[in-house]
């Protein structure tokens, strides 16, 4: 159910962010609960942190790894 809802908006958010956000917070209440939903709201969180968490939940639901972007660390000397 949440996959099918995140693959048929997927295409309806294309460059719209205000959409985006909607699709993120339905996605994050259908799958946490609301109480979850007003919790991540309420912490003030990058749109990056919220879409590391977005990206963990569809990880779970579809049983995948997730690969975050890692600041590369410079050489220490």
């Amino acid at each position: 159910m949440i996959m099918g809802y995140v693959r048929k908006k997927e295409k309806e958010v294309n460059d719209n962010p205000e959409e985006e956000m909607k699709m993120t917070d339905h996605l994050i209440k259908m799958a946490l609960g609301e109480e979850a939903l007003e919790y991540i709201n309420s912490q003030n969180m990058t749109m990056a942190a919220i879409s590391d968490i977005v990206q963990v939940i569809i990880a779970a639901i579809s049983d995948t790894d997730v690969e975050f972007d890692q600041e590369e660390e410079s050489p220490k000397k």
